[in-house]
């Protein structure tokens, strides 16, 4: 599965661009505090190549993240296996 995070560096709430298969969300520092945000935004075409939107910022590595930030993302990752697998 594909995995690709983008940084904006705090421009705005939604400072996180995360890329997981074909879905892309947007998520904040605390993606799942009620004052935070983590939601999902589209999916991708099929063979489209994704590059993070119109200024996603800097590409990521996972582990680079805050925790709460890999939590969130772990989360979604377990949510669209177990979609896949049903």
């Amino acid at each position: 599965m594909k995995l690709a995070i983008w940084d904006n560096g705090g421009k705005t709430f939604d400072r996180y661009t995360v890329l997981i298969g074909r879905d892309v969300y947007g998520m904040s520092l605390h993606p799942q505090s009620p004052q935070g945000f983590g939601q999902y935004s589209h999916t991708i075409e099929k063979g489209e190549v994704y590059k993070g939107g119109d200024d996603p910022g800097k590409k990521v590595a996972f582990e680079k993240l805050p925790d709460d930030v890999q939590v969130e993302i772990a989360r979604r990752i377990i949510d669209t296996t177990e979609e896949h697998l049903t």
